[in-house]
């Protein structure tokens, strides 16, 4: 699964605290992958939104 986000950190940290995910990978500032049980997904930065 791919993600957008306008923020990294604070999406992938929202994802940790409410959901329990785990990053399996870090290419900061562009994206990270985690995952929750098997299912991994990726969170890439697109900048703001507008």
């Amino acid at each position: 699964m791919f993600v957008p986000v306008s923020n990294l950190k604070r999406s992938t940290d929202w994802y940790i605290d409410k959901l329990g995910f785990e990053i399996t990978h870090r290419d900061e500032p562009e994206a990270i992958v985690m995952k929750l049980n098997d299912e991994k997904v990726m969170f890439v930065s697109f900048g703001p939104m507008k």
